[in-house]
């Protein structure tokens, strides 16, 4: 319980401060752009030669990861400024997704959490589908590239797509790197 009290005064800490420093990127207004034609739907292109640790199979009861996973661009997404992937070690280990979004004006949408509804963990994949929010909801699929649970700062750690539905339509797709960050407050 401790911490899960702490990762949510660090997420509430942490966009408090992405809403000051990051308040110029993000003025722009929410935009919807047709999605790519030439992006087949959630495909991956993975080319590490070296054989994958299972991500999500080496979390045991009791281990607990937090960590914001930051796109290089989320083309045609600009309210989002990341996905929070934590779990909950009491006595199974249960993954959450959350995007994060922003307001037209930069500051931080305490309104607008999207949650997964639907995640699903096996070895390396991770895939999940957020709760509507307004007729807004966004689906994920990705694969990790790193060997081990502990992550370095700004390390690329992830390659997947994102997904912007729209009542019932896509409305903007993305397959990017995303780079980990640990959640915390800046100073």
């Amino acid at each position: 319980m401790k911490r899960f009290i702490l990762s949510i005064v660090t997420f509430v800490l942490g966009l408090a401060s992405v809403a000051t420093f990051d308040h110029a990127a993000r003025v722009d207004a929410i935009e919807i752009v047709p999605a790519a034609e030439s992006v087949d739907e959630c495909s991956l292109i993975i080319t590490e030669d070296k054989p994958f640790v299972a991500f999500f199979d080496s979390f045991e009861e009791g281990d607990y990861f937090s960590g914001w996973l930051i796109a290089e661009e989320f083309t045609g997404m600009r309210e989002v400024w990341t996905i929070l992937l934590d779990n909950e070690g009491d006595g199974k280990v249960r993954w959450r997704a959350t995007v994060l979004t922003s307001n037209p004006d930069g500051s931080s949408n305490d309104k607008d959490i999207f949650e997964s509804e639907q995640i699903k963990t096996e070895r390396d994949i991770l895939t999940f589908s957020t709760k509507k929010i307004r007729d807004v909801q966004y689906h994920f699929k990705g694969k990790f590239l790193k060997h081990r649970k502990e992550f370095v700062d700004e390390a690329s750690v992830l390659i997947g797509t994102m997904r912007k539905i729209v009542k019932g339509k896509e409305v903007a797709r993305f397959s990017s790197n995303f780079s980990y960050a640990e959640p915390r407050c800046f100073h």
